[in-house]
Parts: structure tokens; C-alpha cells; sequence
């Protein structure tokens, strides 16, 4: 019907997501980056995909692994600032070659998924100066935050994104990030809630985390240098 009256039918919801009128001065491997920080606040995400070509320049696509956690950032970050421009994202008309390959893998039986689960060690995981606490109590604010983490050395600065419940803390390097993430794991914020703190992934350099402050253009942000 949409057709007959000469407008194009509506994409179905689905996992990728197409992002348009992104500042076309980034070099992709810094935008990718940036994205990946970006979205990956609302959930895994499987590829962000950066053509190079000129007729592209400006656009992207992002890759979930879940409709819902795509469906969240698209909402969440619609007209979103970013890099001096405003996001406009929209679900993609075609999937990811990367979602047909992992439907395409075949499933292993349960049993042999428990063999394989039990020969695999144990993941360890990447060490970098950057902590990443999730899961925050709305009641937690920067300077809550800024008290805990700057009583170990090296402590540099940290962005506290009030919305997503989620900060990131960085210092001047791994072995200080690390002292800091034994003292405070688990460390109890309020009655029935603890600090949920690990290592920010790989992605997220010192570089990318001091640019994270102003892209994301926080409401709720602090570093001791103000």
C-alpha cells in the first residue's frame, strides 16, 4: 500500500543500525572508536562497519547483537551531539553479512558445548589504565565518585554518564588502575549495593577518554583539573 501511493515501505526494526550526518573530518579508525564508545553503553556490539569510500563519507553502521539493546540506542541517541553535529540514525534496510554468518554456524549439542566449555581457560582479562563502573545508583554523583577513586595514586580524571548509570575512571597508567580496581571492587556504595568496576575495554585509550569528554557533551562530568 505504501508503495501504490509512491512512498517507500517502513525497515523493520532489526539489529543494524544506520547512522547519517557524522562529521566527515574523523578519519574512520578514530571514529570507529569513538562509536564503539559511544553505543556500546547499550549493549554488545558485533561490527561497526566505516566505508571509506567519498559517497559514504559522513555515515555508518552499527552492529548489536541484540534487536533490543539497537532498538535502546537508537531512542536514546537520536539527535544525539556528537562531534559537533547531530546523529541521525535509523534502522538499516539490510542486515550485516556478520549476522548471516552467525546464523549460519551450526549449533553444537549440549553435551559437546560442555566438553568445549570445559577445556576452554579461563578468559583474562586486558589490563588497561581505564576503569569502567556500571551499574550506578542514581543517587551516586561525580563527587562521590572522584572521593573513592582519587585516594590511589595516578588517579587522572573520570566522565560519569548520570543517564547510563555508568562512569569511567581513568589514571596515568595500568599498575595504578589495577590497585585502585582490588581496593574498590565490591566496595559497598549504600546498603544492598556494591561497586561494580572491571576494565574498561581495550578501545577506550587515554586519548579516546579525554575526547569522550567533550563528544558525549555530559550533563554529569568532573575531572580534578576544573
Amino acid at each position: 500500500m505504501a508503495e501504490e501511493n509512491g512512498q517507500k515501505p517502513a525497515i523493520p526494526p532489526n539489529q543494524t543500525l544506520y547512522i547519517r550526518n557524522i562529521n566527515e573530518k574523523v578519519k574512520p579508525d578514530e571514529l570507529r572508536k569513538d562509536l564503539f564508545l559511544l553505543f556500546s553503553t547499550h549493549g554488545e556490539l558485533l561490527e561497526i562497519n566505516i566505508k571509506k569510500s567519498h559517497k559514504m563519507r559522513g555515515q555508518a553502521f552499527v552492529v548489536f547483537k541484540e534487536l533490543s539493546q539497537a532498538a535502546d540506542a537508537m531512542h536514546a541517541l537520536q539527535r544525539f551531539p556528537f562531534m559537533g553535529r547531530e546523529l541521525d540514525i535509523h534502522f538499516a534496510r539490510t542486515s550485516s553479512d556478520i549476522l548471516g554468518k552467525r546464523r549460519a554456524e551450526p549449533k553444537a549439542p549440549p553435551r559437546e558445548k560442555a566438553k568445549k566449555a570445559e577445556r576452554q581457560e579461563p578468559v583474562q582479562p586486558v589490563v588497561t589504565n581505564v576503569l569502567k563502573v556500571v551499574d550506578l545508583p542514581k543517587e551516586v554523583t561525580a563527587g562521590m565518585l572522584e572521593e573513592l577513586f582519587k585516594q590511589y595514586p595516578g588517579y587522572n580524571r573520570g566522565t560519569l554518564l548520570a543517564e547510563k548509570a555508568l562512569a569511567f575512571i581513568e589514571y596515568l597508567n595500568e599498575e595504578q588502575a589495577t590497585m585502585a580496581l582490588r581496593g574498590l571492587k565490591g566496595f559497598q556504595l549504600m546498603p544492598g549495593r556494591t561497586l561494580q568496576v572491571d576494565y574498561a575495554p581495550v578501545e577506550l585509550s587515554l586519548i579516546h577518554i579525554c575526547r569522550c569528554r567533550r563528544l558525549l557533551t555530559c550533563r554529569s562530568r568532573w575531572s580534578p583539573y576544573h
